[in-house]
């Protein structure tokens, strides 16, 4: 705390040294006056006079910090067991208050040097002995080493080979004399005795004064350890987390390279029909935008398949050219619509199944709206949004939360099954239980029996730690906003036999309180 005063009146200039140490005076003596008063033992950092006057100053800071003072969120908080007397007798001492410990020493020409004295000299006038008096450490700079954790023979002989000129001295003098400083004292502090035997009982005394003082951990040495360990507990997790980020890069790698072994074969093997039907020719029926066929017709590279569900819940398979357009997609919907209905462009719209994102330019080939090679498409009536009516009731759309107002909305459903189904774009596995997971909500959400979600794990990473989403894709049943079950993998069986346990709710429903926004805005990194 010494050093900090020092650095301060050394760095800056006396006015703005004089007004930070009278403000930190104020503090001190309130605290020290009342010290069962708890107002006087926090201080607010945002504090404008405090913020300008001492929080900017770094000297003033570090010695508040060294008193003992702890920062908890925009407040300073000083714990009920430390005391600030110490503290006060410096701020006094550097504004001149109180006069300083060296001045304190008795001196060859001061008027009370005829007086007892406990500050002792050694005296070196005729006819006397050297060891008439010693020099004694003074108590108070002693007491501040030893709470600072010297020995204290160590820090007794330091203040008495400096001439008790202050802390800073006696330490630099023990970092320059480590072997001195560790040497026994002798005759430290009391008179030579006037015989042998009192040399005797008093010189092992004084030579085990260093082995018998057991070592003072001071409390500030105590607060930077604390730091220590917690920078070290961040270093680890920041490890921890860097493994796992490396691991998830290499699974989706292994995903990229997995999707693009697939591609090469599926144009090796349509390269290869096509060499077929090349030395086999025949009669060549080439589907148009008005043709029907099976998926063993799509074969050549210029044909898009794509798998249409109805809002009935049939499914067509139609292939086109994929130069076709959208509208010609359109006419070919229009076209397999069941004949007790009828139906225009305005009346029905198209998307995508996964991720759902709806198609509405006409004038864009299927090539540009991407849907090649193969894709599967939902229709959807336009007075009918969200709801696949079918003979049995209303089955709604698939929800995607892009939202966390989304995702307290879905938790905010009582007494209702809602199985979310954790995804990513990148994820070749997602995409491959997507029709799995539509097949499911068409079955069990009849009437909003069972409320089926997708959350985007990209855009919603906030989530993903807060829900522990490990390996994608990953799926969860909530009741109340407790999770009744958790699948994971592309076993879709088991999510199916888990659904249909849980559609009822558990068997002893245990309330639980909705995570609260603080809960999902925490990040574990």
């Amino acid at each position: 705390m010494e050093a900090s005063l020092e650095a301060l009146k050394s760095v800056f200039e006396p006015d703005l040294v004089k007004k930070t140490l009278s403000l930190m005076q104020v503090y001190v003596r309130n605290i020290v006056k009342d010290p069962s008063n708890q107002k006087y033992r926090k201080i607010r950092i945002s504090n404008p006079k405090f913020n300008a006057t001492i929080w900017q100053v770094e000297q003033a800071r570090t010695f508040l910090l060294f008193a003992g003072f702890e920062q908890e969120g925009d407040f300073l908080f000083l714990p009920s067991s430390i005391k600030l007397d110490g503290a006060k007798l410096l701020i006094d001492e550097a504004l001149g208050i109180l006069p300083s410990s060296q001045t304190l020493s008795v001196t060859g020409n001061s008027p009370a040097a005829t007086q007892p004295s406990g500050v002792l000299k050694l005296n070196k006038q005729k006819d006397s002995s050297l060891f008439d008096q010693d020099v004694k450490a003074d108590l108070t700079l002693l007491s501040y080493m030893k709470e600072m954790g010297y020995d204290v023979g160590v820090a007794e002989r330091a203040l008495i080979v400096t001439k008790n000129s202050g802390i800073q001295p006696a330490i630099d003098w023990i970092n320059q004399n480590p072997d001195k400083a560790r040497a026994p004292l002798r005759n430290s502090g009391a008179n030579v005795p006037q015989d042998n035997s009192e040399i005797n009982r008093q010189e092992p005394l004084a030579c085990n004064l260093s082995f018998v003082s057991a070592p003072v951990l001071s409390r500030f040495q105590k607060t930077i350890d604390e730091r220590h360990k917690f920078q070290e507990k961040l270093r680890l997790e920041a490890i921890e987390e860097a493994k796992l980020e490396k691991q998830r890069k290499k699974l989706h790698k292994e995903y990229l390279l997995k999707d693009l072994k697939d591609d090469k074969e599926e144009k090796l093997e349509k390269t290869k029909q096509a060499k077929l039907a090349d030395n086999n020719p025949g009669p060549s029926n080439e589907p148009t935008a008005d043709q029907h066929c099976d998926l063993s017709d799509c074969v050549s590279s210029s044909m898009v398949e794509l798998r249409i569900r109805m809002p009935n819940s049939q499914v067509l398979t139609v292939c086109l050219s994929e130069d076709s357009t959208v509208q010609a997609l359109y006419q070919e919907v229009i076209k397999q619509w069941p004949t007790n209905d009828t139906v225009n462009l305005d009346d029905i719209f198209l998307m995508t199944s996964f991720p759902q994102r709806r198609i509405y330019d006409l004038e864009r080939t299927l090539q540009e709206a991407g849907l090649v090679p193969r894709a599967t498409v939902v229709v959807q009536r336009t007075d009918q949004q969200g709801v696949v009516v079918q003979g049995e009731g209303a089955v709604c759309g698939i929800r995607n939360i892009t939202k966390l107002d989304d995702w307290q909305s879905v938790l905010s459903e009582r007494d209702k099954l809602i199985v979310v189904q954790f995804y990513a774009s990148w994820c070749s596995l997602c995409r491959s239980v997507s029709d799995s997971f539509d097949s499911l909500n068409a079955k069990y959400g009849m009437n909003r029996q069972v409320v089926f979600v997708r959350v985007n794990v990209e855009q919603l990473k906030v989530l993903k730690y807060q829900q522990r989403v490990t390996s994608l894709p990953t799926f969860k049943l909530v009741w109340n906003a407790q999770t009744l079950a958790h699948v994971e993998g592309t076993n879709m069986d088991d999510l199916r036999q888990e659904i249909e346990k849980n559609m009822r709710g558990p068997s002893d429903t245990i309330p639980q309180e909705e995570p609260s926004l603080d809960d999902l805005n925490h990040d574990p990194r």
